[in-house]
């Protein structure tokens, strides 16, 4: 418990620094594993299996996956720090160092919003994964792009969020044998965790992860 205490009392400006550098600070301990990432704590984690196992390398079958994973499905959001994941090796988790703003970063213990888009530095890790991915010397995708089909289910999406909280007050996300579902409709007695009806006409679906951006600051 106190471990935990403490993970939750780093900086924002120092986590900021280090979660990109993870791969590299903690490389002996992340040997055995094929791919690494990290996540923010205010993110509900449903079956992440059936949205990252076909996007990711396989020792099974030989399928080569792809080098950086991104949840958001836009151009130019090539980095989150809401949730990331990389595969394991050596270019890859060295990929902050060609960051023309690394320096500055890492000596900085203010947030500068190195590991996203929208800050004011000139060279933030996601211009290293486009200009990286751009010259192909990266494979990256941005998976929410493309919904995944469970198998014998419905489409799943990569991501989900309350962002349209305000405009629908009932906003319910819920678990059921490992996954998450949110609604899209004000009527929520027939997700599937609630009430007893599957996930049909639009009132709710499937997400791999969701983040809660509003609800963690309250309803209006």
């Amino acid at each position: 418990m106190s471990g935990a205490l403490k993970a939750t009392s780093v900086p924002t400006g120092t986590w900021c620094a280090l979660s990109v550098r993870l791969g590299e600070v903690y490389q002996d301990l992340l040997q055995p594993y094929l791919y690494w990432g990290y996540l923010q704590e205010d993110v509900l984690l449903g079956n992440l299996q059936t949205c990252l196992q076909p996007l990711m390398d396989s020792r099974q079958t030989g399928r080569s996956g792809y080098d950086v994973i991104s949840p958001y499905g836009l151009p130019g959001l090539s980095s989150s720090g809401v949730f990331m994941l990389f595969r394991n090796d050596r270019f890859v988790n060295r990929l902050w160092r060609r960051s023309a703003d690394a320096q500055r970063v890492l000596s900085d213990p203010n947030y500068l919003v190195w590991d996203e888009w929208w800050g004011t530095l000139k060279d933030p890790f996601p211009s290293v994964i486009a200009r990286e991915s751009k010259m192909g010397r990266l494979r990256t995708i941005l998976a929410d792009e493309t919904p995944r089909r469970a198998p014998g289910r419905y489409d799943v999406h990569f991501w989900g969020d309350d962002l349209n909280v305000v405009a629908n007050r009932s906003l319910v996300a819920c678990w059921r044998d490992g996954a998450v579902y949110i609604n899209t409709a004000r009527d929520y007695h027939h997700m599937p965790c609630v009430g007893t009806a599957p996930p049909s006409l639009g009132a709710a679906y499937e997400v791999c992860l969701m983040h809660i951006v509003k609800l963690k600051h309250g309803v209006p």
